[in-house]
């Protein structure tokens, strides 16, 4: 809460669309819009969009944002899913991401073949 003389939301001092509302101790206190936070809505809140995908957390990082992602997920929003998540391969074949985790490949092991090692 800061203080004025007069009236404390005559100035405006909400910023980017914040609503003034004056307080009993002759301050006031900003209702900010989605999107802004702070004293008077000066910090744009950069996870307000949602920005991340497939269920991916987002934190506030040096005024912009960085994505946790769940396993399974890449990419600087999540965007990207691991082909390998759902485990393709069969017989105990190991599932190897190529082409930057847009295909995969099955490493068969001895006895087994096919695209998924499924003979």
């Amino acid at each position: 809460i800061i203080e004025y003389l007069g009236d404390p939301c005559s100035q405006n001092p909400c910023m980017n669309g914040g609503q003034c509302y004056p307080t009993n101790a002759g301050g006031f206190s900003c209702q900010c819009p989605s999107g802004f936070n702070g004293q008077q809505c000066e910090d744009r809140d950069p996870c307000a969009s949602q920005p991340c995908m497939n269920q991916g957390t987002c934190m506030r990082e040096n005024g912009g944002f960085h994505c946790a992602c769940p396993p399974g997920y890449s990419g600087s929003r999540c965007e990207i899913q691991d082909p390998c998540q759902n485990n393709p391969c069969m017989n105990g074949a190991t599932c190897q991401s190529t082409n930057g985790n847009v295909g995969y490949q099955c490493l068969c092991p001895s006895g087994f073949s096919g695209l998924r090692c499924e003979t």
